[in-house]
């Protein structure tokens, strides 16, 4: 990683493209806002598009607070807790080994290279914890309490076991990586509707969601998007997806 990020242009092209990879390296979430990589470069363009950002999304959510998110979500948008229950997707499997501590230059590099998303970051880190405190923090402390109720009860009624990529048979629920740990069901949940999709990892989840667009004609035909729902197979055949995805 020190060696790639002390000179990352010999890596990716001035465009911001990685060598064979169609995925900017450089502040790549500003990318999935819409911003090209060469714009992520300007201070003034990556400071119009945190504005714009900011004016169109109510509520931009913080990865590592991922539960406090989504109760600001939930208060947001009026669901309850069962609307927000959810099983940790990507979740790599613990390998005993050691973890290893960037240095200062390394993490240096890292905010240097990716500067336009650091700023990004910043500023939706501080309105993300401005809307906590008016939230309530003590209120927040009481929810996450609750909701971590709630996933626990689903987790007991539906998950039989985490297991690895190697240990599971089942392609629907097989995680994409080796290092990624997927879910087993419960026998008797095999066909419970919301066991199911929580459990469904998020590509082959994707797919769901493309063939039900297809099928309701709001995906447009093309050679992509067939290739996206080719390898689609219901787990049931009386179409329950359908009313759960929408």
């Amino acid at each position: 990683m020190e060696t790639f990020l002390e000179a990352p242009q010999k890596y990716y092209s001035r465009y911001g493209y990685v060598n064979g990879v169609s995925q900017p390296f450089p502040n790549s979430m500003l990318f999935d806002l819409g911003l090209h990589p060469i714009e992520s470069l300007n201070q003034s363009k990556v400071y119009e598009k945190i504005l714009e950002v900011d004016e169109v999304f109510s509520l931009v959510m913080i990865a590592e607070y991922f539960d406090e998110s989504l109760i600001l979500l939930r208060d947001l948008l009026g669901w309850s807790f069962q609307d927000i229950a959810y099983f940790a997707q990507n979740m790599r499997k613990k390998t005993g080994g050691k973890t290893e501590i960037m240095s200062l230059k390394t993490i240096q590099n890292i905010k240097k290279i990716h500067a336009g998303d650091l700023k990004l970051y910043e500023h939706f880190n501080k309105t993300f914890w401005r809307k906590v405190h008016t939230f309530g923090e003590e209120r927040m402390q009481k929810e996450l309490k609750e909701f971590n109720a709630v996933k626990k009860a689903w987790e007991i009624r539906c998950i039989s076991e985490r297991v690895s990529y190697s240990n599971m048979t089942d392609k629907e629920f097989r995680p994409y990586e080796t290092m990624v740990l997927g879910y087993r069901l419960n026998p008797e949940m095999a066909n419970d509707t919301n066991c199911v999709l929580m459990a469904t990892p998020e590509l082959p989840f994707t797919r769901r969601i493309y063939k039900r667009m297809f099928t309701m004609k709001q995906l447009k035909g093309n050679t992509f998007n067939t290739e996206l729902i080719k390898e689609w197979t219901p787990f049931d055949a009386d179409s329950k997806v359908k009313s759960k995805v929408r």
